[in-house]
């Protein structure tokens, strides 16, 4: 598995110039790899998960320091508290699924790296 850094500095690039080397052959500047070839639609894929899963992991710190910061300066008031409370629960509950859908997606990605295809 990927460690943090990786996670949150993604893989993810919108244009390049030069020559790129893609699984499928070689792209020239902007011109995408062949678009059918199952490899690129596959590392797609795994780019576009890798971005998802450094944002959700963002905001899921950013959601467990706010409700932090409302439970110091809620001074004891019960609907402040109970407000504070549903947010880390709520925090809580998005890292789980957060989690578990990447869980699902590396499963898939194995299943169809035994199935042939190439992926890094």
């Amino acid at each position: 598995m990927e460690n943090l850094l990786d996670l949150i500095i993604t893989k993810i690039v919108f244009a390049q110039a030069g020559n790129v080397l893609c699984p499928s052959g070689v792209a020239n500047g902007l011109v995408p790899c062949d678009p059918w070839a199952p490899e690129d639609i596959l590392i797609f894929f795994i780019s576009v998960r890798d971005f998802l899963l450094a944002v959700g992991l963002v905001l899921i710190i950013i959601f467990l320091v706010l409700s932090g910061i409302k439970f110091l300066t809620s001074r004891g008031n019960e609907s402040q508290v109970e407000e504070a409370r549903k947010m880390l629960i709520w925090s809580i509950v998005g890292a789980i699924v957060l989690i578990g859908a990447f869980v699902i997606l590396q499963m898939i990605i194995g299943i169809l790296r035994d199935k042939g295809f190439k992926i890094f």
